[in-house]
C-alpha cells in the first residue's frame, strides 16, 4: 500500500489576489492498494489444525498421526489416520480465507488430483460452491 499526498492551489478568475496570492490551498491524498488474500500467514489460514514445519519430523509426527496437519514445507494438509467406518460421511475441515487488503476479490478454489488417472475417484470438494 502506497500513500500519495500533494497540495494543490485552485485560482478562481475574478478573486483578490490579496487573499490567497498562491491560489486556494488544498490537500490532495490519494491511496493505492491491490486486492489479495492472506497466502503466506499458515497460522492464520490454518487456525483450527496444527501447523509443522515439515512432515518429516520423524518422532513428533507418530504424535500427530492422529491431528490434521498443515506441513508448511511439502505445502501439503495431512488429514490424519482416519477410519472410513467410522465417518461414513466424510468429515469436514474448514481453512480460513481472508482478504487483509481494503479491496475486495473474488477467489476461485479448485480441488484436484494429483495425477490424470480417471479412473480412480476423488475424495474432496470445496463448499460452498
Amino acid at each position: 500500500m502506497q500513500i500519495y499526498e500533494q497540495k494543490l492551489g485552485v485560482d478562481i478568475q475574478g478573486r483578490d489576489p490579496e487573499d490567497s496570492p498562491r491560489g486556494i490551498l488544498y490537500e490532495v491524498v490519494g491511496e493505492s492498494c491491490i486486492p489479495g488474500i492472506n497466502c503466506d500467514n499458515y497460522e492464520s489460514i490454518f487456525e483450527e489444525q496444527i501447523v509443522v514445519a515439515s512432515l518429516s519430523q520423524g518422532s513428533q509426527m507418530t504424535s500427530l498421526i492422529n491431528s490434521n496437519v498443515f506441513s508448511v514445507e511439502e505445502k501439503t494438509f495431512y488429514f490424519g489416520t482416519l477410519v472410513p467406518s467410522k465417518s461414513p460421511d466424510g468429515i469436514v475441515e474448514k481453512f480460513k480465507i481472508s482478504n487483509p487488503n481494503k479491496i475486495p476479490c473474488s477467489v476461485k478454489f479448485d480441488v484436484r488430483k494429483r495425477s490424470n488417472n480417471q479412473t480412480e475417484q476423488f475424495a474432496f470438494e470445496v463448499a460452498p460452491k
